[in-house]
């Protein structure tokens, strides 16, 4: 189960709009968090992208607007939230983006700030060090030696262009000649030995192959 602590929220919010709340625009955002962590949080990464941008100059007045909305209808509870379906989404997503991107990772730490950065997806979770740790055992067990693997024969592949080339590059105008004939010998051997497909009939609902 996920815990959301508004101090940690409001901080957050701070950093990003660079700015801190009056004390009216504090006590809206809150008692929207204390119903709707999520979606405030959510909102407070979107409006603080809006500052980055330099689309909106304050954000505390946008958000504390936004929050009465937000919150409209629903019943409060403590400033501590849970959303543990949030969590084990982002976990999941976690670990898709660490085989497929994170595997070109030279680091650990590059991986911990990735994902638990200011901007990582798990941030909220940066003090979970179980959860840390787990993430960093599959970037080092598993990640990691793959994308090593996939760099050693990509570096293989451009060894072996790169000598290609350079024989190439010392041929003959003949020997170039007499090396582009042979290819097309080849090429030209492998698709008359290559079987044609059967051409399927249907005869009284039933498909048959022509002999």
């Amino acid at each position: 189960m996920t815990e959301y602590r508004w101090q940690d929220v409001r901080d957050r919010a701070c950093v990003l709009f660079n700015d801190t709340p009056r004390d009216v625009q504090e006590d809206a955002v809150a008692e929207a968090f204390m119903k709707r962590p999520k979606a405030v949080i959510d909102k407070i990464e979107e409006i603080g992208q809006a500052v980055k941008n330099g689309r909106i100059s304050y954000g505390w007045p946008l958000m504390a607007k936004l929050a009465k909305g937000l919150g409209e209808g629903l019943a409060e509870s403590p400033l501590v939230a849970s959303d543990g379906a949030e969590r084990e989404k982002r976990v999941r997503l976690a670990k898709i983006w660490m085989m497929n991107a994170g595997i070109h990772f030279p680091t650990e730490g590059e991986i911990e700030d990735e994902l638990f950065g200011d901007g990582g997806s798990l941030r909220q979770w940066r003090d979970d060090r179980e959860l840390v740790q787990e993430f960093l055992t599959m970037f080092t067990d598993v990640a990691r030696p793959i994308g090593e693997q996939l760099d050693r024969e990509e570096l293989e592949r451009a060894e072996r262009h790169k000598e290609s080339r350079r024989k190439l590059a010392a041929m003959t105008p003949e020997e170039k000649r007499d090396l582009a004939m042979e290819i097309r010998a080849k090429l030209d051997k492998r698709s008359t030995e290559r079987p044609e497909k059967p051409i399927p009939t249907t005869f009284d609902g039933v498909v048959r192959e022509m002999d």
